[in-house]
């Protein structure tokens, strides 16, 4: 049997629209998958960027307390210095009372008042030993705070480290995808 020119010239054409719509209909979805794939990058760049700056504001923080320990620090060097200097005036003192008793007769009155010097300076110094550990209380709060601060920059960090080596993965799948479709439309 013999087919007519019109017959197949009519099939072929049949057959050629069936094609054309089978990759427009391919088009079609690989073009909302991209549109999809965008919308998802934007979102990952937005997140990324907040990210960021959490962690720069956590760090300005952290310098903020660091330069706070220093501050506290020297305080404390300082302190140090003067319950020395102290120390040495207290055992002057000492000296000096113990040479009054020996001459406690003679000199009642006197010592009467090296007591009330004494007791004055065992006041200050007991008012700037709480003060030291007042200041080490703050210390150890400030360290403790900083730590935290640092735990919640590393978590952070961790986090958006995943995020990134996800985003990394689903952009090499995506790449390794147009390369496939772009393969399989250079066979076709």
């Amino acid at each position: 049997m013999k087919i007519s020119p019109v017959k197949t010239v009519l099939v072929l054409n049949i057959a050629l629209s069936i094609l054309c719509l089978v990759q427009w209909s391919r088009e079609t979805r690989l073009h909302a998958d991209l549109a999809r794939v965008g919308a998802e990058d934007n979102k990952k760049a937005e997140n990324i960027h907040k990210l960021e700056g959490t962690v720069a504001k956590w760090e300005k923080e952290i310098a903020r307390l660091d330069a706070k320990v220093l501050d506290l620090q020297a305080i404390e060097k300082t302190n140090t210095v003067q319950i020395g200097d102290l120390n040495r005036e207290l055992k002057r003192s000492e000296n000096a009372k113990f040479a009054l008793e020996k001459q406690v007769t003679a000199f009642k009155e006197a010592v009467a008042n090296q007591n009330e010097n004494i007791k004055a300076q065992n006041l200050s110094i007991a008012k700037q030993n709480q003060i030291i550990r007042d200041q080490n209380d703050a210390l150890k709060k400030v360290a403790d705070e900083r730590n935290q601060l640092v735990t919640v920059v590393n978590e952070r960090t961790t986090a958006l480290n995943d995020t990134i080596n996800k985003f990394n993965t689903f952009v090499a799948q995506v790449e390794q995808a147009q390369a496939a479709a772009k393969a399989a439309a250079e066979k076709k």
